[in-house]
């Protein structure tokens, strides 16, 4: 988080940023967003079906009618296999 701070005061731009359980997103923040953003592999943490799909109803549940979920996955396997 330190470095989106970094980049968002560089940049002169005011963001709340947060860290929370997916799973129970609504406990950590207040009111909807427009977008709620989750990169690199916290998707893949979640271990169960049922985990992951108490995540997607939780930051669902957060957003503002037509927000958006930006998700990335990646593949640390494939990298370190190449390295």
């Amino acid at each position: 988080m330190r470095r989106a701070e970094a980049e968002a005061e560089r940049l002169g731009v005011e963001i709340d940023f947060r860290v929370c359980d997916m799973r129970e997103l609504a406990r950590c923040v207040d009111g909807e967003f427009d977008a709620i953003i989750s990169c690199d592999n916290a998707l893949p943490h979640l271990l169960s079906v049922e985990e992951l799909g108490a995540a997607i109803g939780s930051v669902y549940s957060c957003l503002l009618s037509g927000g958006v979920l930006i998700a990335s996955t990646r593949d640390y396997d494939a990298i370190c296999l190449r390295g």
